[in-house]
């Protein structure tokens, strides 16, 4: 019988939102293709939620904060280094478009491990009696180390899926970059109000414990239909009370101070790259609920 993790590995999210707000409606898509919402009961309840907001947006201006997008290795990383803790969690990864609405998100479930295995046969027992309990272990063994099988075969399958994902959502926001500076030069179109915004509706309508927030972009919101927003997120936007940590990637520092997240309280972290920022990511987890 699988494992029920493999129930709930990918789902997309289509992002309605104003120029102040962000709304997030998710269609479940399994493996096999199919969108009807069906999610094991094991899969139900809150937990927290990853956010990887990844910004291609303009190459030049972010190699100079050391931005560069993630790569199968760093998503590989950060599979990995979350997984390890063994801490249920929803991972989001969202490419920065020229407006948020066409970046539809990745979500994958990270499965966790929670069979324990058997106990030995206790001592002292006659031998009759530890004839019948190792006979009686043996078997309880071996149908553990089927399921440890089983939760290692999934465990790839949803690692597999979030690199694989995740790389085709940046290929669409590289092509599409592309396409833009191909006719009109050097021009930027970056909705990070937009993506940070609605990743932040997908993770509610995830029911969504907590969030980390990964933020692999220098944060400057020049969005390609409305004007620049130029005021810091609000408490009600990134409430504190779902949103409890930040990790910013960026050599320079100067992302920290961008005028969006200058009011707000949630904790933020410094990493100098994407690695460095799955490491404080795999570190927050355990902490939060």
């Amino acid at each position: 019988m699988k494992n029920a993790f493999c129930g709930f590995l990918t789902l997309f999210a289509n992002f309605y939102r104003s120029s102040r707000a962000a709304v997030g409606s998710l269609v479940l898509a399994s493996s096999l293709g199919t969108s009807q919402l069906a999610i094991p009961a094991d899969t139900m309840g809150p937990k927290p939620c990853v956010v990887f907001i990844d910004d291609i947006s303009s190459p030049a201006e972010l190699k100079q904060h050391g931005i560069e997008p993630f790569d199968p290795e760093g998503l590989a990383y950060a599979f990995d280094a979350i997984s390890a803790k063994n801490t249920a969690c929803n991972l989001i990864y969202v490419p920065v478009r020229q407006e948020a609405s066409r970046a539809v998100p990745v979500i994958i479930e990270v499965p966790v491990n929670r069979e324990v295995p058997p106990s030995l046969p206790e001592k002292g027992l006659k031998l009759p009696d530890l004839q019948k309990a190792w006979l009686v272990y043996r078997q309880e063994k071996t149908a553990y180390d089927e399921r440890e099988q089983a939760f290692e075969t999934c465990r790839e399958q949803a690692r597999q899926q979030f690199i694989r994902k995740s790389l085709d959502a940046l290929a669409a926001a590289e092509a599409e970059i592309t396409a833009l500076r191909r006719v009109r030069g050097g021009y930027r179109a970056s909705d990070i109000e937009g993506a940070i915004l609605g990743a932040i509706a997908t993770a509610r309508t995830l029911r969504s414990s907590s969030v980390i927030l990964v933020l692999n972009t220098d944060l400057v919101d020049e969005p390609g239909h409305r004007r620049t927003r130029k005021t810091p997120f609000t408490e009600d936007e990134l409430p504190p009370s779902l949103t409890r940590g930040m990790v910013l990637i960026n050599s320079s520092y100067r992302p920290d101070a961008s005028v969006l997240i200058s009011k707000t309280s949630i904790p933020k972290h410094h990493a100098q790259s994407s690695k460095a920022g799955s490491d404080w990511v795999a570190t927050l987890l355990p902490g939060i609920k």
